[in-house]
């Protein structure tokens, strides 16, 4: 292999590791932090008491404090809006807050108020989904995967002309 082969080689060497180490440092920097989200709404669904539902909203809301606006860029909707759903967690968590107050009080309407927002909670879930997803097809990703590909093909095409 003549030098500009193994230059060319081991460029596209780097090229494809700096492609993978970008996906994992984007995966971990956006995408895993609202995986963790959902996975709070669905323990709140699931939980027993008002307040552990509070506690389980609150820290999903941490973790999308600062997600705004729609990732949809192509036909958005307001399902797929980050601002709509971090407002219906405010909403369910102010109704979770009032419902809490029923607990000895009035247990049957404290369990209807539960099931409620239950029902509430998988509609969020369902919407945080189909968001994230939109998170993985951002224009920028798109761009900055096919130039990492584009160059990683280049590269080791480069590599095979002056392989001897």
């Amino acid at each position: 292999m003549g030098a500009g082969g193994k230059v060319s080689a081991v460029l596209a060497v780097v090229v494809v590791i700096f492609g993978i180490i970008g996906g994992y440092a984007f995966y971990a920097s956006t995408i895993y932090p609202l995986d963790q989200g959902v996975a709070w709404i669905s323990r709140a669904q699931t939980a027993g008491h008002a307040t552990e539902m509070i506690e389980n909203i609150q820290n999903a809301q941490q973790l999308l404090q600062n997600k705004h606006g729609n990732p949809a860029w192509w036909f958005p909707t307001s399902l797929t809006d980050w601002d709509r759903i971090n407002n219906d967690l405010s909403s369910q968590k102010a109704r979770l807050q009032e419902i809490n107050s029923l607990r000895e009080s009035n247990p049957d309407a404290y369990q209807q108020g539960l099931d409620d927002v239950r029902g509430k909670l998988r509609v969020t879930y369902e919407q945080m989904e189909s968001t994230i997803s939109w998170e993985w097809i951002s224009p920028i990703i798109i761009f900055l995967y096919a130039v990492v590909i584009i160059l990683a093909v280049v590269l080791f095409a480069i590599a095979l002309l002056y392989w001897d």
